[in-house]
């Protein structure tokens, strides 16, 4: 596989941003009392959905994290430094995320709008930092619709948090799908730990 031809294409949310201190902070402040030994986003959203009207306290505060406090989450470690080598070797890099336009909670706030500031604070569309172009952005509205655009763009690699994204029938078969999870131990997918293990399984293709 020639360089030209590699092209990275990864999803947004718990991939290349974290909001797992957040999610904390926002249901803490919905007055649910969270132990210590609960830190991560999928044990949050459990011990919520557990609490009487648990469905509805974890749609607020999905709606507080990804819209008025996006603007405190942290870029995951190493994402920085795997674009930089990708354009170092010409590899194009896109995002696709699986985001609906506004909160089901509130209408008033474009979780889009919320996600794109995030990056452009962050360098993403500094050509003199991240590199990005608007038009590598892309936020689906649906599973089926972020499947599509990834075989649309012309991704050979993909980089997910979310295993039934890579699973999907859909998913096109010449694309290299990667599971990322840092805890995730039992797989079949193509995984990493990190974006450092990312930028293997990537750079396999172009060394």
């Amino acid at each position: 596989m020639s360089r030209r031809s590699v092209c990275l294409g990864t999803d947004f949310d718990n991939t290349v941003v974290r909001y797992d201190h957040l999610f904390r902070q926002s249901i803490e402040a919905m007055g649910v009392a969270i132990p210590n030994e609960v830190v991560d986003k999928t044990a949050l959203r459990d011990l919520t959905r557990a609490q009487p009207n648990g469905e509805l306290l974890w749609q607020r505060a999905q709606a507080d994290v990804y819209g008025r406090r996006v603007c405190d989450a942290e870029m995951i470690e190493g994402f920085k430094a795997v674009v930089e080598a990708c354009r170092e070797r010409s590899v194009h890099v896109y995002v696709v995320s699986h985001k609906t336009q506004f909160a089901e909670q509130d209408r008033t706030l474009d979780l889009r709008v919320a996600a794109e500031g995030w990056m452009a604070d962050r360098g993403f569309f500094d050509p003199q930092s991240l590199g990005f172009r608007r038009e590598d952005i892309f936020f689906e509205s649906t599973r089926t619709e972020k499947v599509l655009k990834i075989a649309e763009i012309g991704c050979t690699h993909f980089v997910d948090d979310m295993p039934e994204v890579l699973t999907d029938p859909d998913f096109p078969a010449q694309v290299k799908g990667i599971w990322f999870s840092e805890t995730g131990t039992t797989s079949d997918l193509n995984h990493a730990r990190s974006w450092p293990e990312v930028q293997d399984h990537v750079f396999d293709a172009v060394e």
